[in-house]
């Protein structure tokens, strides 16, 4: 049964332990180390074509305190790329 709370193609992407682990097998071959290298250098490109709307969401945030009182999910979903914290 579908999760009502997830829309269609929304994935979130986070590297855990386990993913880390698969990440750097995957890097140790010819060819993911060819994927890691492209996939580096379009994250680092979308990353510097949309620096500023990146750096004014993340702005808003007191890592140090890290409550707010108010909900920042439409925020956290305006860059191309959402950022959930």
């Amino acid at each position: 049964m579908p999760n009502p709370g997830v829309r269609h193609g929304q994935v979130q992407f986070r590297l855990n332990g386990w993913g880390r682990a698969l990440a750097g097998r995957m890097a140790g071959t010819q060819r993911g180390a060819e994927r890691v290298t492209v996939s580096r250098r379009l994250i680092s490109d979308h990353l510097a074509a949309d620096f500023e709307r990146y750096e004014s969401f993340l702005s808003q945030f007191d890592v140090a305190r890290q409550h707010y009182g108010d909900d920042r999910l439409e925020d956290a979903l305006s860059p191309p790329i959402p950022v959930l914290v």
